[in-house]
């Protein structure tokens, strides 16, 4: 089960979203922008999705401060909005947000992305593991060579 913090301000959408991604085998929380940051340090999601136009604090900005937080920072993200711009866009790429999905979406469309947003986070935190634990065998070890290797295998 994949969680997921859904983050709209829109009052109609947000619980038709949650509940279709709760039917897609999701676990949803929810927030309008105002208290989204904390709640989002708090429960430390799988998988974030921003309305990247909301009244108090944009997705965009919610989501540079989530990129300056090193609990929060390599949650992956998903924009959602009613306007894809290409300013949108550059500032989604700088920010290292894949996906900029157009309003209104279509919950099997968005339900797909978050599989593939969490299943690529997972590939890489498995990347990342194996990279650390080579780097510290070669610290280990720095005069192994290939022989050695044969051995071990």
């Amino acid at each position: 089960m994949i969680k997921v913090f859904l983050v709209d301000d829109d009052k109609i959408l947000l619980p038709m979203l949650k509940y279709g991604l709760e039917e897609a085998g999701n676990s949803v929380e929810t927030s309008s922008s105002i208290d989204a940051y904390q709640r989002i340090c708090e429960t430390l999601p799988d998988v974030i999705v921003l309305d990247v136009m909301m009244p108090v604090i944009d997705g965009i900005s919610l989501c540079q401060m989530l990129c300056t937080n090193p609990s929060t920072q390599n949650i992956p993200t998903i924009f959602l909005t009613s306007a894809v711009t290409e300013e949108n866009k550059a500032q989604a790429a700088f920010l290292g947000v894949m996906h900029m999905l157009q309003k209104p979406v279509e919950i099997s469309r968005l339900a797909t992305v978050i599989q593939q947003e969490d299943a690529l986070h997972q590939i890489k935190a498995t990347w990342t593991n194996t990279d650390t634990v080579l780097s510290e065998l070669l610290q280990r070890y720095p005069n192994a060579t290939d022989e050695d290797a044969e051995i071990c295998t």
